[in-house]
């Protein structure tokens, strides 16, 4: 495959979760019941950084809630497959996927 081919949602959604697992975040599937205000976010608990992105969200918006935790990092010192840098670099630039 070329520099620039693109990712399917489902491998891209497996790249990012390997991705967290290599910087200590611990991933987790719950059920968010806030009136759909949010499909999940990073937080800290006891010490441990949590990302939490509701079991219900479609594969989409599961996603962009790793893109979104994982953008907010540094991550100029981990090796990154180049399709997800380039759209982590793409959401934190504000240019959406």
């Amino acid at each position: 495959r070329s520099g620039g081919a693109r990712i399917d949602p489902a491998t891209e959604l497996r790249l990012l979760e390997e991705l967290a697992e290599r910087l200590g975040i611990e991933v987790r599937y719950e059920t968010i019941e806030d009136g759909g205000s949010s499909s999940g976010g990073l937080c800290r608990l006891r010490s441990k950084d949590l990302l939490i992105i509701d079991r219900g969200a479609p594969l989409a918006e599961r996603v962009g809630v790793l893109l979104d935790a994982l953008g907010s990092l540094d991550l100029e010192s981990v090796w990154v497959p180049p399709a997800v840098r380039r759209k982590l670099e793409r959401r934190r630039e504000g240019r959406g996927d």
